[in-house]
């Protein structure tokens, strides 16, 4: 099924205290993304400002190379951008 690179953002949450083992910054923004075929995903939203989010805005689709906590190979990451 081809998701497609476009969404909505749909709601939002500002992470302070991440997972375990969380390789990205924080605070981060952890975002519930409506795709235009209907499903909703959660993504980190990158490329915008806390208080620049609004729901409703529209995001894309980027691919993220993360490390590897243990020096192995990167993880290919979903996350949404503001356009």
């Amino acid at each position: 099924m081809d998701l497609g690179v476009k969404g909505i953002l749909f709601s939002y949450t500002i992470v302070r205290i991440p997972p375990a083992g969380w390789p990205g910054e924080v605070p981060y923004a952890l975002a519930q993304v409506e795709l235009p075929q209907g499903p909703q995903v959660l993504a980190e939203i990158i490329g915008c400002k806390f208080e620049e989010l609004r729901i409703g805005m529209d995001v894309k689709l980027t691919i993220q190379a993360v490390p590897h906590e243990n020096g192995g190979p990167d993880t290919a990451v979903s996350k949404r951008r503001h356009v």
